[in-house]
């Protein structure tokens, strides 16, 4: 997943359509001087699970900031 400025670009090769529409989202949202972004996830499978990393890629800066977090799936 790729961002520029307010855009979010997802690669299409692990975005795959599921019924008429894209398998992951992102949603920004923004109040006041903070930005929320999030990461829906349609048709959620067991396959699904594992560990998701956000990063902020800012063009002056060398490190990328990264967080990374952990999807249980559970049925």
């Amino acid at each position: 997943m790729l961002t520029s400025d307010d855009r979010v670009v997802l690669d299409e090769i692990i975005n795959e359509i599921v019924d008429g529409y894209e398998k992951y989202d992102v949603q920004h949202r923004k109040e006041g001087g903070v930005s929320t972004y999030m990461l829906i996830i349609r048709r959620l499978v067991m396959d699904d699970g594992g560990t998701y990393t956000c990063q902020i890629n800012i063009k002056s800066a060398p490190d990328k900031p990264y967080f990374d977090a952990i999807l249980v799936v559970l049925s």
